[in-house]
């Protein structure tokens, strides 16, 4: 069933008519979960159970973790949250380790100002998109959802276009 979505896509593009990236973009706006921002996951995150949040931190794939918050290098404007892997070296460890820490720094990220890639300062707010990605990088993944797991609260993203 996953790959409804994307096979429909490739049907819609394949037959070529004008209207076909609109039809896309109006199936993606139907179909897949909206990109979060830093108020909808701290709101998130706030709804998981104490217990939950006592728990370690991963994306759904659970070899990556967060780390911190910087200016997204595709929009300066708009935050990315760090990825780290469970083997990187200290210094890249020095992420979040349970969803109590991951809700802590995102609010501690409100009105917090963050540089641009190519400069600018730039004030985030509860209103403020929220990617997943180190910085420099511009990989279009977006966070769209946080759910508990048995062993971790899991951060979920997609990227922002189908290819």
């Amino acid at each position: 069933m996953d790959d409804v979505l994307p096979r429909a896509v490739d049907i819609i593009r394949r037959a070529g008519t004008e209207d076909a990236e609109r039809l896309v973009a109006e199936l993606e706006r139907r179909l897949l979960p909206p990109q979060m921002t830093l108020g909808d996951l701290i709101e998130a995150l706030d709804a998981l159970r104490a217990d939950v949040l006592a728990r370690p931190v991963t994306f759904e794939m659970p070899w990556l973790y967060p780390t911190h918050f910087n200016s997204y290098r595709g929009y300066y404007d708009q935050l990315a949250l760090g990825t780290a892997h469970i083997g990187d070296d200290p210094p890249m460890r020095a992420g979040v380790r349970t969803g109590d820490d991951l809700l802590k720094r995102a609010r501690s990220t409100i009105r917090s100002t963050h540089t641009g890639w190519k400069g600018g300062n730039y004030i985030m707010s509860e209103r403020t998109p929220v990617w997943v990605d180190n910085p420099g990088d511009c990989n279009s993944v977006m966070l769209v959802g946080v759910r508990s797991s048995l062993n971790a609260a899991v951060l979920m993203t997609r990227r922002e276009h189908l290819e």
